[in-house]
Order: structure tokens, then sequence, then C-alpha cells
């Protein structure tokens, strides 16, 4: 018998009940065949080494992530994905590592030759949604692109948890709108096809076909766009502001993943309340710095840094390994190359998270 084969029933029972201690042992060996068939035994390795150590305080949350990664890789390994298939109308089915397919753009440049080659896209802001994200959580994917991670932050929330996602960019929009659906979360997650910033009314965003996720209300430098060998397209879009959605809501944010493309200063501009009421001390922000935009929209980075920590959170430049350097002044940050913030008011949270 395969791993496959008999990984099956244990699936199926894994996606309709929670593993008790009834069902670990059972889990472990077919987690310790699996991991041989498919990677030499690495992950086998890891999960016994890990069990083997003494209990931590907070180990029963990492017990419960270490049970959804059970589930997961039974189902990638017992409903092997096809492989990438193009669906027509410039479209492409798209498996990747974390058992939820997509649909992409067979003409991007970004993230369809990644999960062509990987599976994956930007794995170490992968690793972080899954340490912060928790069943029954409020994640905010703003600049959510064709649904990567809001598929990823749906399935982590669960169907207790809830997904706002904000996409401007119309073409880009369907696609995400296609995703959730064919991953079975429509009813997790709230779709936005609007930009955000510090009023509501319309912009003018500048679209990009071979480097969609660099569709931005900034004007960037041609040197930039040289070196893509694109012309942006415009297009007006909806606008409007975080204040003005969640207005007469009530979601408290544990993680919001913000990819606004240069339009950071303005979007914190327009949510002086939303940082008040739909925040708190656990509440972690991964956000993109990207000078070149941020100066395209008119932003002042030492301004921006400032509007922070005027609402009380301290500043992290992250890197892929997930180490930190603190950022308490724009000189530390490059001024031309994108990198990526942490941002969160409590250090112990951000420690917790990145340990």
């Amino acid at each position: 018998m395969t791993p496959a084969e008999t990984a099956r029933p244990v699936a199926a029972e894994g996606a309709q009940q929670r593993l008790d201690a009834s069902h670990l042992e059972e889990a472990l060996a077919v987690l310790r065949d699996v991991s041989v068939a498919v990677d030499g035994g690495r992950t086998w390795i890891t999960v016994r080494n890990a069990l083997a150590a003494a209990p931590a305080p907070g180990v029963n949350p990492r017990l419960a992530t270490i049970e959804r990664d059970l589930i997961r890789v039974l189902s990638v390994v017992t409903n092997p994905a096809a492989s990438a298939t193009y669906l027509g109308d410039g479209l492409v089915f798209l498996p990747t590592s974390l058992g939820l397919p997509l649909i992409g753009f067979a003409d991007d440049l970004q993230i369809t030759p990644s999960l062509l080659m990987q599976r994956k896209w930007d794995e170490p802001t992968t690793r972080l949604l899954e340490r912060i994200i928790r069943p029954g959580d409020r994640f905010l994917d703003v600049g959510a692109n064709i649904g990567y991670f809001t598929v990823f932050g749906a399935a982590l929330a669960g169907g207790t948890g809830h997904v706002h996602a904000f996409e401007p960019n119309p073409r880009t929009h369907d696609v995400l709108t296609r995703n959730v659906r064919m991953n079975n979360f429509g009813h997790v997650c709230t779709l936005h096809q609007s930009a955000l910033g510090d009023r509501t009314g319309t912009a003018t965003i500048h679209t990009f076909v071979r480097n969609q996720g660099g569709s931005t209300l900034s004007t960037l430098p041609d040197h930039l766009l040289d070196e893509w060998h694109e012309r942006p397209v415009d297009c007006t879009v909806p606008l409007t502001t975080l204040d003005t959605v969640f207005a007469d809501r009530d979601d408290v944010f544990s993680c919001i993943k913000m990819d606004a493309e240069g339009s950071e200063a303005m979007i914190w501009a327009g949510a002086a309340r939303f940082f008040h009421e739909h925040v708190n001390d656990r509440t972690i922000i991964l956000l993109e710095w990207n000078p070149p935009a941020l100066a395209g929209s008119g932003a002042d980075p030492r301004a921006l840094l400032a509007t922070f920590a005027q609402h009380g959170f301290s500043v992290w430049r992250r890197d892929d390994q997930l180490a930190l350097t603190s950022i308490t002044d724009v000189g530390q940050l490059d001024h031309r190359c994108n990198c990526e913030l942490l941002l969160a008011r409590d250090p112990a949270r951000v420690a917790e998270v990145c340990r």
C-alpha cells in the first residue's frame, strides 16, 4: 500500500473532526511514511524532534498549528494536484504547496513563475501568517492581488473567522473572486474592489500586465519602468478609506498585510479611527516598504514612520529568516530598495511570532 493510500482514511477523518490523542499516533505514522516518500524523511525528523522536546509555555497553540499542518500535508499527498494547466483567456491553473490551488495570469512575471517553479510565493510572509492567524481571527489583506494570502488567511481563520481583502485592479480583482470561490471561502471573505486612501471618491490606478502586482496609484520612475519593460495603462477605480469601510463594524484584526504599492501614507491618513478601534496590542502589521512608490505618491517617509509611532506601533525590518532589526529612524532604511516591515505595539507579541 502506498503512503497516499494509507493516508486516505486519515485525511477524510481529519477533515471532519479535530485530531485528539487517539488519532495522533496514527496521524504521525502516516506523516512518517509520507515524509519518507516525499522529502526523504526530513519533515518527519523535524516533527519527531519537536515532540521529543520538553513542553514549553504556549505549546497548546503550537499543537493546533501542527494539527493543521498534518491535515494540510495529508490533503496534498492524498489528493495530488494536477500540473499547472492553461485554462484559456490568459489564465492558468496553479497548484500550490498550501493545498489551495489558484488561478493566475499566464503573462504575469512575478507570482505565476514562482508558483510554477516552487508552488510557493513569499515564504517568509506565509510562515508569519501561519504563526499569527488562529481560528476565529480577523485578517485584513490590503493589496490582495490574486488572493494567495487572502485564501491562506481564510484557511487559517476558518469558518468562525473572517478576511477582508482589498484589490482595486479590476482585472486582478476578477481573478481574486474566482480563487476565493474555487477554494470555497466565499462565506469567510469579504472582497472590496476598491483602492484605499485618505478620501472617498475615485482614483486613477496605473495597471500593468506582465508586472500586474506592481499596479499602483503612484507615479513610478522611468528607470523602474525601463527595468520592467512595460508602461502602465490607466483606469479609474473606486477609492475609500479604512475609517469609512469599518465605521459600523466591530472587527478587531489579529493581522494586517499591507502591500499597497506606495499608498501607505494616504491609507494611514484615512484610518485614524480604524487604528484606534480595530486593532489591539496583539495586532501584527506586515507592511511592504516601497521607496520608489512612496516617492511617486508624494509621501514623506520620515513622516510616515512618525505616523506609525503616533498610533503606538514600533517598527522592525525583517529578513527572509524572520530576523528582526528595530527601526527608529528612516535613515536605517534603504531609500531605493523595497524591504519588509513588521509593526506591533507589544514587543513580546513580536518575539512570540518571530522566535
